[in-house]
């Protein structure tokens, strides 16, 4: 986990303070993703921003919602940024948190085959699988190789 990065001259008992919570991570299938863990005080508001095309719902709240456009998902990351505006006379404060979108995984059996009855076994042909750290296989139906718990 990486720590916020905070750019604050005026980051004292009475100005404003924002802190992120660090490096996330979403599944690039999810639609939305919720923020949670932000805090800000001695401000008079709070606004999020990005530097891609995503949008934010309730996004003056410290838990919005941000929705990640297809850029943000293609780049495989967004940095997100909370600035909370200072009570005068202290200046405004912010803290970025980059948010990861990690691929989902993909899985492709193949197309259908056939065997031979009387064959002991048969080579699978074609399947593929990517963005996974393990697969597995499974049958369908009643019959079960020796191997397999029911």
């Amino acid at each position: 986990m990486r720590e916020c990065d905070e750019h604050n001259d005026l980051n004292d008992r009475t100005g404003s303070h924002g802190e992120c919570r660090g490096e996330q991570s979403m599944c690039s299938s999810a639609a939305s993703y919720i923020i949670a863990g932000a805090s800000a005080t001695n401000n008079t508001k709070r606004k999020l921003g990005h530097l891609r095309s995503g949008t934010f719902t309730n996004g003056t709240t410290l838990s919005p919602t941000y929705t990640p456009s297809a850029a943000d998902k293609l780049a495989g990351s967004v940095t997100l940024t909370l600035t909370s505006v200072g009570n005068a006379p202290c200046g405004n404060t912010t803290s970025t948190m980059i948010l990861t979108i990690v691929p989902a995984a993909t899985a492709n059996a193949g197309g259908n085959q056939s065997m031979c009855s009387s064959a002991a076994s048969y080579i699978i042909a074609g399947a593929s699988a990517t963005n996974n750290t393990s697969v597995s296989w499974g049958t369908s139906g009643a019959a079960r190789s020796q191997t397999e718990q029911p």
